[in-house]
């Protein structure tokens, strides 16, 4: 016998009540992977910001260089940024289908 998804603790603050809606759920989990997959991006941006510019240049950088990555640096970040945060929702939305349709995840869904 199942038991009913208002009384399955889901043992995180940061996932909520376990008596909020599905959709609330669905929202909830949606933000919270948004949110890390920009915060990865983003520590990923940074690791190669100071790989290249304190790391590992021998010589110092001229002064072409130092334009280019602060046009590419920048553009890189927002491109990673945007890519990421849809391509991630996008695969989220469609693992969590059942919980858009609120209803229970069949076994394959699980």
């Amino acid at each position: 016998m199942a038991v009913p998804i208002s009384q399955r603790p889901f043992g995180s603050r940061l996932l909520g009540p376990a008596d909020q809606s599905s959709l609330a759920l669905r929202i909830r989990v949606q933000g919270l992977l948004t949110v890390t997959l920009i915060v990865a991006n983003v520590i990923g941006a940074a690791v190669v910001v100071v790989l290249s510019a304190i790391i590992i240049p021998e010589p110092g950088p001229s002064a072409d260089t130092l334009v280019m990555a602060a046009v590419a640096v920048p553009v890189y970040v927002l491109s990673a940024v945007v890519v990421g945060a849809l391509w991630g929702t996008r695969g989220a939305l469609r693992t969590l289908r059942w919980a858009i349709d609120q209803r229970q995840p069949t076994d394959t869904e699980r």
